[in-house]
C-alpha cells in the first residue's frame, strides 16, 4: 500500500496498521507545465503530509503494530506480522 493511503488510514484511527514502515518515497507522478515556449517542465512536490499533518515523505509511516521477523520464523514459515493482523481481524 503506498504510504499516503497508509497516512490516512493511519489518521482516521478505525484500523491498526501492522507490518513494516513503508518507504517513504513519493509515488505520484511530477506535475507537468509547459513554458512559453512549449518546453516541458516536470516539478515534484517537496514532500507529502498526512491527514494529520505528519510528514511522510522520506520517512514513511509507522505502523501501529510491527513485530521483528526472526531467523526461526523463516525456517518456520511463519510471519508474526500476518499471525497479529489475523488475531486483530478475529481470525
Amino acid at each position: 500500500m503506498p504510504h499516503r493511503h497508509s497516512g490516512a488510514v493511519k489518521d482516521i484511527r478505525l484500523v491498526t496498521l501492522v507490518g513494516t514502515k513503508t518507504a517513504g518515497i513519493a509515488s505520484d507522478p511530477a506535475t507537468k507545465n509547459l513554458l512559453d515556449d512549449g518546453s516541458p517542465l516536470a516539478l515534484r512536490a517537496d514532500g507529502q503530509l498526512s491527514a494529520g499533518h505528519e510528514l511522510i515523505t522520506g520517512i514513511g509511516v509507522r505502523p501501529g503494530c510491527s513485530l521483528p521477523l526472526t531467523a526461526h520464523d523463516l525456517r518456520a514459515g511463519e510471519d508474526p506480522d500476518i499471525a497479529k493482523a489475523l488475531t486483530l481481524l478475529g481470525g
